[in-house]
């Protein structure tokens, strides 16, 4: 369904799952442990498992152990237990996976220099227990049920921001092949273009070579190993790839090309291929939009003409240390509480800004640290734009609840019934109360994209109630990033059609995290229409 004001690149964060089984005769399944990125002192990996069997796969647990100082630090969609070794399980939601399926659990590590590791992965999806057989392969290490393992390398020249990486104010982010400026989504994950990492103030810019190489390691009942060498035109990433075969007969093993995955989750949302749908944000449409309406435009924020602006603020006529004028605070759950509260504030400050000098901080957690203004009557068409910049990433932080940065209420002063917007179970998301229901669905939780923290980035919401069902639109950077657009977007069960049309009432932003997070956020350039606004 098309969004207003906007093209919908509905979830563009592929859902991640995981499972295992006994394979059925004859048939087979695999284990892939993927090396996706890495950096001095960490990498991010996930750990795939293809089900080639003819048999649904229900309920797995896989095992991998690093022989050197790889570290895991965090992971999402799925229980692990263990300090190295490690072991991880299904939940709930994701024990199932069907014929023909591959699906994936993800997590980051730490490391002392040196590549990622790339260790053997174990378990009955793994492993068929089949006789041992001698192996080819010019290295080798144990595996379990007296099968061979085997490891190959092979390196690929990249292209243009193929090994190639930004440092990113001290993080390490994947460059976009398709732009030069701003932030992207390519490749199912967020990039920086060339110009805008070049460009950034500090010691970050470009770092990498023109080329990197993966390595792999497999694992099974093959009877032999090959090694190969490749080149590409785009960047390689490091993979084990772990099969098993019921049958007697030996088959070779090799590391496979990592490929989409499919989900598998118990939630019923729809999903819309982002491939074809998503177009460059230098590509546009026209832009038209009153107060009651607004029509198709491009991927990028069109810029308000200005005639749609209910307000806008920049803080540079406050004065340091003082409540923005003509705003409400909420504090420590209090309306027009003392401003700070402790170490709760939401006070202009002197020195961190987007543009000019002052912006306003605001230091929260458990305890909502926000700032507050009343809307007009009578609205059905919302755009709200802030430049945002915090000590936390935002998105891709597996196991939170939700975080508040954007509060659409009911009434004024009353954090029990409005729309939430910034993260819901570490994902970019929506919490809407008093049902407290929650978007995306659970098969995106932890998921990305991510954000930096510690830089500013553009956050544009849109709360629409023009549409036949009553929507929500997100865009950082002028990249989508979020949609609501139909029922079954909601975990919870499908609210009602007009379940936004009580909430026009107030805004309120700042920082209100129900993960107990104490995070320091700063807010500039503030403008709330009726018309898309964009980040120009």
């Amino acid at each position: 369904m098309s969004t207003q004001g906007k093209p919908c690149f509905k979830k563009l964060w592929p859902a991640l799952a995981l499972a295992a089984a006994v394979a059925s005769p004859n048939a087979f399944s695999a284990c892939e442990y993927v090396v996706s990125n890495q950096w001095d002192s960490g990498y991010s990996a996930t750990i795939k498992i293809h089900n080639d069997t003819n048999s649904t796969i229900n309920g797995w647990n896989v095992n991998w152990q690093y022989s050197g100082d790889n570290r895991v630090t965090n992971l999402w969609n799925a229980a692990y237990v263990g300090s190295n070794p490690y072991s991880a399980s299904n939940l709930s939601w994701n024990s199932t996976v069907g014929a023909g399926q591959t699906i994936e659990f993800g997590f980051q590590g730490s490391k002392n220099g040196g590549s990622a590791e790339v260790p053997v992965v174990t378990g009955d999806v793994c492993s068929g227990g089949g006789n041992s057989s001698g192996s080819s392969s010019s290295s080798s290490s144990g595996s379990t049920g007296g099968s061979t393992s085997s490891s190959s390398s092979s390196s690929s020249t990249g292209g243009n921001g193929g090994a190639q990486q930004c440092n990113w104010y001290g993080e390490i982010r994947p460059l976009c092949n398709n732009q030069d400026s701003g932030w992207g989504w390519e490749n199912q994950q967020s990039c920086i273009g060339r110009d805008t990492c070049s460009n950034q103030s500090g010691n970050g810019g470009i770092i990498g070579g023109s080329s990197s190489s993966s390595s792999s390691s497999s694992t099974g009942s093959s009877s032999s190993s090959s090694s190969s060498s490749s080149s590409s035109s785009s960047s390689s990433s490091s993979t084990s790839s772990s099969s098993s075969s019921s049958s007697s007969s030996s088959s070779s093993s090799s590391s496979s090309s990592s490929s989409t995955s499919s989900s598998s989750s118990s939630s019923s949302s729809s999903s819309s291929s982002s491939s074809s749908s998503t177009s460059s944000s230098s590509s546009s449409s026209s832009s038209s939009s009153s107060s009651s309406s607004s029509s198709s435009s491009s991927s990028s924020s069109s810029s308000s003409s200005g005639g749609g602006v209910i307000f806008s603020a920049d803080f540079e006529s406050d004065s340091d240390s003082t409540q923005p004028a003509g705003w409400d605070n909420f504090i420590g759950w209090r309306q027009n509480g003392p401003n700070p509260n402790g170490s709760t504030f939401a006070l202009v400050e002197s020195g961190r800004a987007h543009s000019g000098n002052n912006a306003v901080h605001f230091s929260g957690g458990a305890s909502p640290a926000m700032i507050a203004r009343a809307l007009p009557a009578d609205l059905d068409t919302l755009y709200v734009r802030a430049w945002v910049y915090m000590t936390r990433q935002l998105g891709m932080n597996p196991g939170d609840n939700h975080e508040t940065l954007i509060a659409l209420r009911g009434s004024v002063g009353n954090a029990n019934n409005e729309v939430r917007f910034g993260e819901i179970k570490g994902v970019i998301g929506t919490n809407e109360v008093p049902s407290d229901n929650i978007a995306p669905t659970m098969a995106s939780w932890g998921g990305g994209p991510a954000y930096a923290s510690d830089t500013w980035h553009c956050i544009e919401v849109a709360f629409l109630s023009q549409p036949a069902y009553d929507t929500v639109n997100a865009w950082v950077n002028d990249a989508l990033v979020h949609t609501i657009d139909e029922g079954s977007d909601w975990n919870n069960g499908a609210l009602g059609a007009d379940w936004l049309s009580d909430k026009y009432v107030e805004l309120a932003f700042g920082w209100h995290s129900f993960s107990g997070n104490d995070v320091d956020v700063w807010m500039d350039d503030i403008v709330v229409s009726t018309t898309p606004i964009g980040c120009d």
